[in-house]
């Protein structure tokens, strides 16, 4: 947009609702890019840093560039930057895996980015305060295993850097779970074999519901088993649908061969029912204890 010593905007490519608008007018209070204009002497370029822009109905930022004339002010060009066109180069997620994600965090900790895991809009919406942000405020840059911003643990890399006198963060995380279920021999001896049509069915019976990779998050798999030939299948499956091993639990009794599984809604409770043919049956609710998959790999790699 183009911008005369008068406040009047007397050009723009868009025409949006500040194409022939004066930037002292009331209705452009408040703006972060017409207040540095109003209140500042501005010789040389300068960056706005991102905030809502009602003309244009999106986040963006810009450039002030003064016109100037044997260093007489004449007015000024200013560049739009939308945060879309940011957004697009971080929203490349290729090698990032399944929870891989990297955004940016502005020195007010709120996401100036949109979230993988959010359908909803995050870019200046969503208050990131988690102790990666906060470190990188106060250390600047570092490396950390972290509750993120949905609760879940990650390893999280970050460092806060200056763009034009803007205090921007940049963070890259993924889950601890697909971390460690991709260490190497780990994964291979316990989890890779062919799959079963039963966790198809059920996974597409999930999936048809269009829920979320983060709306996944919440499910819990468990496994009750008397035999090893069936739960490794299972688990491989699982994975391979987006769900964590944090997410999955097994109940192993290879001196049974008979199981069944009980859930009590009253007191949200899971109770399993092991016997042998022929003898009494036991019941048990030692499921809540067991410790899940990706507690249990951890412990390996140790």
């Amino acid at each position: 947009m183009f911008i005369d010593n008068d406040g009047n905007i007397f050009h723009t490519f868009k025409k949006e609702e500040d194409f022939w608008g004066n930037i002292y007018e009331e209705c452009f209070d408040g703006v972060k890019l017409y207040e540095r204009i109003r209140n500042s002497k501005i010789k040389t370029m300068e960056f706005v840093d991102f905030e809502y822009y009602s003309a244009s109905d999106e986040s963006t930022s810009f450039f002030i560039y003064p016109v100037l004339e044997n260093n007489k002010e004449l007015g000024f060009i200013v560049l739009e930057l939308p945060i879309k066109d940011i957004n697009s180069i971080l929203a490349d997620r290729k090698k990032l895996g399944r929870t891989g994600e990297v955004y940016l965090v502005n020195y007010k900790q709120l996401m100036i980015t949109q979230s993988r895991f959010i359908d909803d809009n995050t870019i200046l919406n969503k208050q990131i305060n988690t102790e990666a942000i906060r470190n990188a405020l106060k250390e600047k840059k570092g490396n950390k295993i972290i509750e993120d911003y949905r609760g879940k643990r990650v390893f999280s890399s970050y460092e806060q850097f200056d763009y034009e006198g803007a205090k921007w963060i940049i963070t890259a995380e993924i889950d601890e779970d697909e971390v460690y279920e991709n260490i190497g021999f780990v994964t291979r001896i316990l989890f890779k074999d062919r799959c079963t049509n039963f966790v198809d069915t059920v996974m597409y019976d999930i999936n048809r519901y269009n829920i979320t990779q983060f709306g996944k998050s919440f499910l819990h798999f468990g496994i009750f088993a008397t035999h090893n030939s069936s739960f490794k299948k299972i688990i491989d499956k699982l994975i391979g649908n987006g769900i964590e091993l944090s997410q999955i639990k097994i109940l192993f009794k290879d001196n049974y061969n008979l199981v069944n599984v009980i859930f009590n809604y009253s007191d949200d409770q899971i109770w399993s029912n092991w016997g042998k043919k022929g003898n009494n049956m036991i019941f048990t609710n030692e499921y809540k204890h067991v410790a899940d998959s990706g507690e249990i790999v951890k412990r390996l790699h140790i």
